[in-house]
C-alpha cells in the first residue's frame, strides 16, 4: 500500500480515546471471533463499556456489525493496517485471552490454533500440544496450514535430548503435509533429516520416513534413489514392523514399475499383500492388490491383472473416503490397471473418486496421475475436448510440482490428444512431444518410454517416418521393442508398420506386423488385437490387396466396439490410418 494512503487511513485513529483505540485493535486481532462477548473478555472491558465503544466506532464507520453479530473493520486493508500497528505485547495478549476463552467454551484445537500461535512468545508445551492437534486435524484437508502450524512448534521446541522423539514425529508429520501439498523437494529434504537423525534408537521413525521419502523421490523422478533407499531398509534385521513393511514394499513396487523392473519386486508386493491380510489392514490389502494388478497389466499378464483388479475393486469399493485419504494412490493404481485392461467404466469411477478425495485433501502430488488417467480414458472413449482439458490441468500441476519426469508423463497424453483434436499440419502436438522427451532427458523407464513413443506418433503424422521409427525404437530399446511396456506394444508396432511402409522398407513392415499379431494374441486385449489388425491392413493395402485390407479393418472395428474404444473404431472405419 502506498505510504500516503496508509498514513491517511491511520489518521482516523488519532481522534479516538485510548479505550476506543484498543477496541479497534482487538477487533482487528480477533477476526472471525470479534463478537461483543469476546471483546469483553479479550480487552477486560465491562460489557456496557464495550457496547458504548463499539457504538461510537460504528458511528464513525470504523466498525460495522455483520448479520452474524460479529464486528469487522470497514475494509480488510484497514484491518491489516490496524493489526500491523498494534503494539506486539498488546496484540499477543488479545490472542492469548481469546485462546483461553475458546478453550473454556470447548472449541476445537483447529479453531483455537490461530490465536494460540499469535500469542506465543517462547516455548510453551501446552500451546505446542494445541497446535500439533490442530495440524493433525487439518492435515487431510488443509495440508499447507498443517505444515505451517508444525513449523511454528518446531521453531520454538528446545533442541534437547528429551524432545528428540517428539521432534522427529513432528518433522515427519510436517514432511507428509508438505508432500501432500505439493512441496516435494522441501518434504524430501526434511525426510532426509529424519532418516539421518533417527538412527537405531527410533527405527519406526526411520522406516516411516524412508517410505515417505521414496514416494517423494519417485514423484521427483529419482526412482533409482528411491529403490536403493527402500532395499536397504527392507534388508535390515530386525525388519520393520508390519504396517511399515507394507508401506515400504508398496513404495518399492511402484518405484520398480516406473523403472520397468516390476518382475523384480513381485515377491515384495506379494509380501505386502500377505502382511496386510494377516494383520487386518484392509486399506493396505486393497493397495497391494491394486498395485499387483497394475504391475501385471503393465507386463501384459492380462488374466492375472484382471484377477487382482476384481479383488481390489471389491475391497476398495467397501472402504470409506477417510479410509483411503492416507493411501489415495491405491485409487491411482487401480484406475490405471483397469484402463490398461480396457475396463474403462470401472477406471472412470475409481479415477473420479480418487480426484474427489485428492482435491478435498489438498493432495496435489496425486492429481496429475489421476488427471492423466482421465485424459486417456476420455481420449479412448471419444471425449476429446474434455480429454484436452484434463491433460492441460495435469500438465499445469506437474509444472508446479517441479518434477521433470511427471511433466513428461502428462505431456505425453497431451501430445496424443493434440494429434487428434488439431487439424493436420498443426505443430502443437509435435512440440508437446519434443518437450516431453526433453523433460525426461537421459532417464529410463515407463514415463520416458511413453514420451518417446508419443513423439514417434507425432513425428509420423507430421510426415517424418524415419524420425518416427527412431523415436519408438529408442523407447523400446531396439527394433523388437524389448524394453517397451508389453501391454501397449501392438499399438506401437502399428505405427512402426506404417512408418516403415512410408519409408519404403516393406520387409521390416512385414516383420513388425507379424510381431504385432503375436503380441496381441498373448495379451488377449481387444484394443491391442485391433491395432495388430490395422497393421496387417496397412500392409495388405500397400501390397494392393484392398479387399483384404477392408476385411481386416472391419474386424478391427468390431474389436474396438467390443472393448469400448469408439474413437479408434471411428478411425478404423474411415481409412487404414496408423493409429
Amino acid at each position: 500500500m502506498p505510504s500516503g494512503l496508509a498514513s491517511l487511513l491511520l489518521d482516523e485513529l488519532t481522534a479516538l480515546t485510548g479505550p476506543q483505540r484498543r477496541m479497534v485493535e482487538a477487533v482487528a486481532a480477533l477476526g472471525d471471533h470479534a463478537t461483543s462477548a469476546m471483546l469483553t473478555v479479550s480487552t477486560e472491558t465491562p460489557e456496557r463499556d464495550v457496547e458504548d465503544h463499539t457504538g461510537a466506532l460504528a458511528r464513525r464507520d470504523l466498525l460495522r456489525l455483520g448479520a452474524d453479530g460479529r464486528w469487522v473493520l470497514r475494509h480488510p486493508l484497514m484491518r491489516a493496517l490496524v493489526y500491523e500497528n498494534t503494539p506486539a505485547p498488546r496484540r499477543a495478549e488479545v490472542h492469548r485471552r481469546a485462546a483461553h476463552e475458546l478453550a473454556r467454551r470447548g472449541t476445537s484445537a483447529a479453531e483455537r490454533a490461530h490465536h494460540v500461535e499469535k500469542s506465543l512468545t517462547g516455548w510453551d508445551p501446552d500451546a505446542a500440544a494445541v497446535l500439533s492437534e490442530a495440524a493433525a486435524h487439518l492435515a487431510p484437508t488443509a495440508p499447507a496450514t498443517a505444515a505451517h502450524l508444525l513449523d511454528v512448534v518446531l521453531g520454538l521446541m528446545p533442541d534437547t535430548p528429551e524432545h528428540t522423539r517428539r521432534r522427529g514425529e513432528l518433522v515427519l508429520a510436517r514432511a507428509r503435509a508438505l508432500g501432500v501439498g505439493g512441496n516435494l523437494r522441501e518434504s524430501r529434504d526434511l525426510l532426509h533429516t529424519v532418516i539421518a537423525t533417527a538412527g537405531e534408537d527410533h527405527p519406526d521413525l526411520r522406516a516411516e520416513a524412508i517410505a515417505q521419502c521414496a514416494v517423494m523421490e519417485r514423484h521427483l523422478g529419482h526412482s533409482p534413489e528411491a529403490t536403493a533407499l527402500l532395499r536397504r531398509e527392507l534388508s535390515r534385521r530386525p525388519g520393520p514392523p508390519p504396517g511399515q513393511a507394507v508401506s515400504l514394499c508398496l513404495a518399492l513396487g511402484m518405484t520398480a514399475l516406473l523403472t520397468a523392473s516390476y518382475p523384480e519386486v513381485r515377491a515384495d508386493v506379494a509380501r505386502a499383500l500377505a502382511v496386510a491380510r494377516s494383520h487386518g489392514d484392509p486399506v493396505g490389502e486393497a493397495a497391494a492388490l491394486a498395485l499387483a494388478s497394475l504391475g501385471e497389466a503393465y507386463e501384459g499378464e492380462t488374466e492375472a491383472a484382471a484377477r487382482f483388479a476384481d479383488t481390489a475393486r471389491g475391497l476398495t469399493d467397501g472402504l470409506t473416503d477417510p479410509d483411503l485419504t492416507d493411501l489415495s494412490e491405491a485409487l491411482v493404481w487401480l484406475a490405471w490397471a483397469e484402463t490398461l485392461i480396457e475396463r474403462y467404466a470401472d477406471a472412470e469411477r475409481h479415477m473420479a473418486r480418487g480426484l474427489e478425495i485428492a482435491r478435498r485433501g489438498g493432495q496435489l502430488h496425486v492429481l496429475p496421475h489421476l488427471l492423466s488417467n482421465r485424459a486417456f480414458v476420455y481420449l479412448n472413449t471419444c471425449r476429446l475436448p474434455a480429454a484436452l482439458e484434463s491433460a492441460g490441468e495435469a500438465e499445469a500441476i506437474a509444472r508446479t510440482l517441479g518434477s521433470s519426469d511427471l511433466l513428461a508423463f502428462t505431456l505425453a497424453f497431451k501430445t496424443l490428444i493434440l494429434l487428434l483434436i488439431r487439424p493436420l499440419g498443426d505443430g502443437d502436438a509435435l512440440a508437446a512431444g519434443e518437450e516431453a522427451v526433453a523433460a525426461v532427458g537421459s532417464s529410463k523407464g515407463w514415463w520416458s518410454a511413453l514420451a518417446w513413443c508419443t513423439l514417434g506418433h507425432a513425428a509420423f503424422v507430421s510426415g517424418d517416418p524415419h524420425r518416427a521409427q527412431q523415436a519408438i525404437t529408442t523407447a523400446g530399446g531396439g527394433r523388437e521393442l524389448p524394453l517397451l511396456q508389453p501391454s501397449i506394444r501392438p499399438g506401437q508396432l502399428d505405427t512402426l508398420v506404417n512408418a516403415a511402409l512410408a519409408a519404403g522398407d516393406l520387409d521390416q513392415a512385414g516383420r513388425w506386423a507379424t510381431q504385432a499379431g503375436q503380441e496381441a494374441d498373448r495379451l488377449g486385449l481387444g484394443g491391442q488385437r485391433a491395432a495388430a489388425l490395422r497393421a496387417r491392413a496397412a500392409l495388405a493395402e500397400h501390397r494392393g490387396d484392398t479387399e483384404g485390407a477392408v476385411r481386416l479393418l472391419d474386424t478391427a472395428t468390431q474389436e474396438y466396439a467390443r472393448c469400448g474404444q469408439p474413437l479408434w473404431e471411428a478411425y478404423s472405419r474411415c481409412a487404414p490410418l496408423p493409429w
